[in-house]
């Protein structure tokens, strides 16, 4: 077991630097060290190496400018990938991400022309960061154009066998399987680890088994993973099957060959650390050392449970348990898909696609049981807390403490927090901040955003919501209905319970939750412009206020000092995402906030925020915190201690 724990302290070192925890990576390396000084002296350099080796690699992934390209008039590239987002391209030796709907093939040579930029995204505290996830395949930079020009076709086989799938009629499942086409979809765990693959692997070897000797065997399992890697060259998982299945026919040991396996992997792409596709085949096959005794699907639960909570932010107990069906159900169908691209005849293709529905129809029907789900995210090293107290269950009596201590991190942070905490999600441009109370006692969302991006609900609003563990707000708060406060308003009432909604038509002047009042301030309005009839929200945070006013004009804003002289508030979002119409020197000065708070989209048509305002806070020595620099903003309230974290540091 000594190589196993060898790759597993180096996935934890790795991922520590893939973090940026400089300090706690370098203990753990010293701590690493210290605990094999029994070993020989072999074991430790392998560990060392292997530590160098990652340490250089992740070097590299984190300096950009070794994998960008200057800007050109004219881009060659071969098309590695085809995705709903854009095609990521081969330029120069480095990929690229291609903004372009016309999609070319896998492995044609294009020319195009476009602007080139770094990729950026929404960067929302714990949540899905698109950056990062391009960074994990390598890519840095993107190039938006409108024209593409093939100059010439691939005839290697995964390039013939991509348009011979996207030109069949099973295209859209086969997809699904072949390529990984839904990503965000909850069933990433079984396509983006490749276990179809490894279900198909295993079934043609035990078939051979029965006719031929073991030697065979392992040649023809070998033969078929490399088949499967000429084919799937860009695959991650279908990387992975091959690499282990050459240590399989070179090492007979299980331990010493998964441990080589993480570590080789490690080494080549340190990056891949945290992705499904490395984790969870190297997770169940660890599981599978340590947890012999107890039933196969017993073991899967209590090992993805948390590696579901920390992606998916949900746990459904139902779909765990129907996990290992549905792995199986799914693999099959696979099988079944693989026989429908050779044989594409009417009727069969029909059953398929009938089947598919049914498959659908299933999985739909578990993840919509919300009574048995458990909405929260769980922290990474709750996660290991968990897994390492679940592996060493019988060796340790400390593996009881550390599964109390997991669930603690676990629960804790989501129901038991003693703070307010009010968050300014990063929605581009637009506006959306939720407001939490101590001990998960209730929450009020102000503004939806939605105007300048699709799918904003599912995609970070109700995300969010889940892994806060929030299945209803209180209240929702719309200050207008511009579709950059309230564009993602009706998805999110889809999905999330809302008790009442409150808009400018609303008479009410205030509602108290948790002892804490949300006041609505009402001014005489100088105009019937939209912006200029924004609601004006002042929220009690205990010793301090924070005042919203929506998209108010400075007239209007100047109104509220003259209506309520005796407005003291110490924190302010700023009216209209800091446009020159809002936020005047005279309004400033006389409100002094601690801080002010800003939601703008980067790099926006309208330049927010503007020149005039930032100058203005400056001038008064008024922090601000936006969100295009900051991502999401967390202001925290704890009795008299006021603290702020943000998502880019």
């Amino acid at each position: 077991m000594k190589y196993l724990r060898t790759a597993l302290w180096l996935w934890l070192i790795i991922y520590l630097l893939t973090q940026r925890y400089y300090p706690i990576a370098i203990f753990t390396i010293i701590s690493c060290l210290l605990h094999h000084y029994y070993f020989s002296y072999s074991y430790q350099y392998i560990l060392l190496l292997s530590i160098i080796l990652s340490t250089l690699s992740l070097y590299t992934y984190y300096h950009p400018t070794l994998y960008t390209i200057q800007p050109k008039e004219t881009y060659t590239g071969i098309v590695e990938e085809v995705k709903d987002y854009g095609m990521i391209v081969r330029v120069d030796t480095y990929k690229h991400l291609l903004l372009y709907n016309t999609k070319a093939s896998v492995g044609d040579t294009i020319q195009f022309q476009g602007e080139l930029e770094y990729i950026d995204s929404l960067h929302n505290y714990g949540l899905f960061d698109y950056t990062d996830y391009m960074r994990n395949k390598g890519i840095y930079q993107c190039i938006s154009t409108d024209t593409v020009e093939i100059l010439k076709h691939s005839y290697l086989p995964h390039a013939i066998l991509y348009r011979y799938v996207y030109t069949s009629r099973l295209q859209e499942i086969a997809s699904s399987f072949l390529y990984n086409d839904h990503e965000e979809d909850t069933l990433a765990i079984f396509f983006s680890s490749g276990m179809h693959f490894s279900f198909l692997l295993y079934h043609i070897t035990k078939i051979c088994s029965f006719y031929l000797y073991s030697n065979k065997v392992k040649i023809i399992e070998l033969l078929c993973s490399l088949l499967l890697h000429i084919l799937f060259p860009y695959s991650y998982s279908v990387t992975r099957l091959f690499l282990m299945r050459i240590l399989k026919y070179y090492e007979s040991n299980y331990s010493k060959r998964i441990a080589l396996g993480m570590m080789l992997l490690l080494i080549i792409r340190p990056y891949q650390c945290t992705s499904l596709g490395f984790i969870i085949p190297f997770i169940l096959s660890i599981s599978s050392l340590y947890l012999q005794n107890i039933p196969r699907f017993l073991t899967q639960i209590l090992v993805l449970s948390p590696i579901q909570a920390a992606t998916q932010y949900e746990v459904n107990i139902f779909w765990m348990l129907a996990f290992p069906l549905l792995r199986n159900l799914y693999s099959l169908f696979f099988v079944l898909i693989l026989l429908g691209l050779v044989f594409p005849f009417t009727p069969y293709i029909a059953l398929l696609e009938w089947l598919y529905m049914i498959l659908q129809g299933i999985s739909s029907d578990m993840l919509v049981l919300q009574d048995i789900t458990l909405w929260g995210r769980a922290s990474v090293f709750a996660c290991i807390l968990y897994l390492v107290a679940i592996f060493l269950w019988k060796e340790s009596t400390v593996s009881r403490k550390l599964l109390l201590l997991s669930i603690v991190l676990y629960v804790l942070p989501i129901y038991g927090t003693p703070w307010i905490t009010v968050t300014f999600l990063d929605v581009g441009q637009g506006d959306c901040m939720l407001v939490e109370y101590p001990f998960h006692q209730g929450s009020v969302m102000v503004d939806t955003g939605g105007g300048y991006r699709e799918n904003l609900a599912s995609q970070v609003l109700i995300p969010y919501l889940k892994s806060r563990g929030i299945r209803k707000l209180d209240a929702l708060i719309i200050s207008h209905y511009d579709s950059d406060h309230s564009g993602a308003m009706e998805d999110l009432l889809a999905e999330i319970e809302v008790e009442y909604l409150i808009d400018y038509t609303s008479e009410i002047e205030g509602v108290g939750i948790f002892d804490h009042a949300i006041e609505f301030l009402d001014i005489t309005r100088h105009s019937d412009e939209e912006n200029d009839r924004s609601l004006i929200t002042l929220f009690d945070l205990g010793e301090y206020t924070l005042l919203t006013t929506g998209d108010l004009s400075s007239i209007e804003e100047e109104q509220i000092l003259r209506e309520y002289p005796d407005l003291t508030v110490d924190y302010l979002k700023l009216s209209h995402h800091g446009s020159a119409t809002s936020s005047s020197l005279y309004y400033l000065a006389r409100l002094s906030p601690q801080a002010a708070f800003n939601s703008s989209g980067r790099n926006n048509i309208y330049h927010h925020p503007s020149t005039q305002v930032l100058e203005t806070l400056q001038r008064l020595s008024i922090p601000l915190y936006d969100t295009q620099q900051k991502g999401s903003i967390h202001l925290c309230v704890f009795f008299t201690i006021p603290f702020i974290y943000t998502a880019i540091s």
